[in-house]
């Protein structure tokens, strides 16, 4: 009955109307507070890493009083960078199903209050989440079947870690974990296509993500890999002109030259086509699976944040 919170890596394990999915990470203040009023905290497989935790760098992230449990198979990971009060070496698989045989079921439903707590939570959460950065991540599931999508190093690809809800396991994967880097979703999304022939594969990319690896359209075009390759073009580097900001400092080498990635695309066989709206988004993505290609998609930052260039930090 307790409320769950899934890291990058484990979206899906919920579905996103599961009474005890939490619809965020604590990165945001409602979810970090229900960490520090929690009597035991029950961490699976997790690093307890700073992308899955802190991701916006505020540096206010801790567990309060709470007992914490570390299961994982890595002893030496068991007590990296925190400390638990118990650590168990095992595989999750093996030690989730040994804890559920030891677990007494209530008859009363009476005493339960995870389902009001994660409730509380979510509707807390809906007041910071930037919702059009919501929309245009719901936009992708509601064009596409049970899409998997791969994200960059990039603005929207950093609220989905909190705010992008897939329907079952292995289907997100962000260069925003850990040492991420720019450039990491277009070559990876083309080996998830592969891997996952019959699921549509969406690779999330920034104006200066996508030039560090543009080249690997060739390669798609030549395997004949469909992908929906998405830009989204803010003719900067804004997380880290964002970051100078919150310092007290001027962006230094954050404004970029952005090129015609049109004819870029175009120039290796692809289709592509820049869209000014969600109803647009949603028709190129489904006009991309009909494709034997990669099919490029840009979207230009000012036509979806038309009140700000850069969304304030959650």
């Amino acid at each position: 009955d307790a409320p769950v919170t899934i890291t990058h890596n484990a979206k899906g394990i919920l579905p996103a109307n599961h009474p005890l999915h939490i619809l965020g990470n604590p990165s945001y203040q409602p979810v970090k507070d229900l960490y520090n009023s929690a009597d035991v905290i029950l961490g699976i497989g997790t690093e307890f890493g700073e992308t899955d935790y802190d991701f916006f760098f505020s540096g206010e992230f801790n567990l309060g009083d709470a007992t914490l449990i570390r299961i994982d198979i890595d002893a030496a990971q068991l007590t990296r960078n925190i400390r638990p009060d118990l650590a168990i070496c095992s595989d999750a698989n093996y030690a989730i199903k040994a804890l559920l045989s030891g677990l007494e079921r209530e008859n009363s439903q009476s005493n339960r209050q995870g389902a009001a707590r994660t409730s509380h939570v979510n509707q807390a959460l809906k007041k910071l989440d930037c919702p059009h950065y919501q929309a245009f991540l719901d936009a992708i599931l509601e064009a596409l079947p049970d899409p998997i999508l791969i994200g960059d190093s990039t603005q929207p690809a950093y609220f989905a870690a909190a705010q992008y809800h897939t329907t079952q396991p292995r289907s997100f994967a962000s260069a925003g974990t850990g040492y991420g880097t720019l450039g990491y979703a277009l070559p990876a999304a083309f080996g998830a296509k592969l891997g996952q022939p019959d699921r549509p594969v969406v690779s999330l990319n920034g104006d200066g993500g996508i030039q560090f690896t543009i080249n690997e359209l060739a390669t798609a075009v030549e395997a004949k890999i469909p992908v929906a390759v998405v830009i989204w073009n803010n003719e900067q580097y804004a997380m880290i002109a964002m970051n100078f900001r919150d310092a007290g400092m001027e962006p230094i080498a954050c404004d970029i030259y952005v090129p015609d990635f049109h004819k870029i695309a175009e120039g290796y066989g692809c289709p592509t086509v820049r869209v000014r709206n969600l109803e647009e988004f949603k028709a190129a993505l489904q006009q991309s699976q009909d494709t034997s290609v990669p099919t490029l998609i840009e979207v230009m930052e000012c036509d979806f944040l038309p009140s700000s260039r850069m969304p304030s930090k959650p």
